[in-house]
């Protein structure tokens, strides 16, 4: 997440604008929820949820 800025400016530094933004990308763990760790339910949450909304902002 701390590259987005980065990724952004580079890409709008060689093309001038972002016209179509595609989300593709996504984390799945196939256990139990009472199986999983904390720091995996932040993981999943950071590539599902707060990838796609960092990107839109």
């Amino acid at each position: 997440m701390e590259s987005v800025p980065e990724v952004i400016s580079e890409i709008l530094e060689c093309y001038g604008c972002l016209d179509v933004l595609i989300f593709n990308s996504s984390m799945k763990v196939k256990a139990p929820v009472q199986c999983l760790s904390l720091e995996m339910d932040r993981i999943v949450m950071d590539v599902n949820y707060f990838g796609p909304i960092t990107l839109v902002k």
